[in-house]
């Protein structure tokens, strides 16, 4: 099994699309407003062009995502790292991919 973890670019947009609207199921049945659980195209598209938005590749398929916030939403409270949009495709939850991406960015990107 090959795991990449990376940076993700505009041509990901369609399955992190798929990723975040399947993960984000139980936020919209719930009707709670969270920007990630209605994305559409061109709000995944944003979040990858205004913030850094990671990704784990198993075996060449993106299976979980989670963004590091670049637009200062909590600027105000706080000058610690924002984590938002955390998602693991449903397909591969409960196998640790989104616990190892998380680890990931808390120990390499953030530091």
């Amino acid at each position: 099994m090959s795991e990449i973890y990376r940076l993700a670019v505009l041509k990901d947009a369609p399955r992190l699309l798929h990723i975040i609207y399947e993960a984000y199921a139980t936020i919209r049945e719930l009707e709670l407003h969270w920007p990630a659980a209605n994305a559409d195209l061109a709000l995944i598209e944003d979040n990858i062009r205004h913030n850094e938005c990671y990704v784990l590749e198993i075996d060449g398929l993106i299976t979980a995502t989670v963004t590091l916030s670049k637009n200062g939403e909590i600027k105000s409270i706080t000058d610690l790292p924002f984590i938002k949009w955390f998602a693991v495709d449903p397909a591969y939850q409960g196998r640790g991919f989104g616990g190892r991406l998380l680890t990931w960015v808390e120990e390499t990107v953030i530091g």
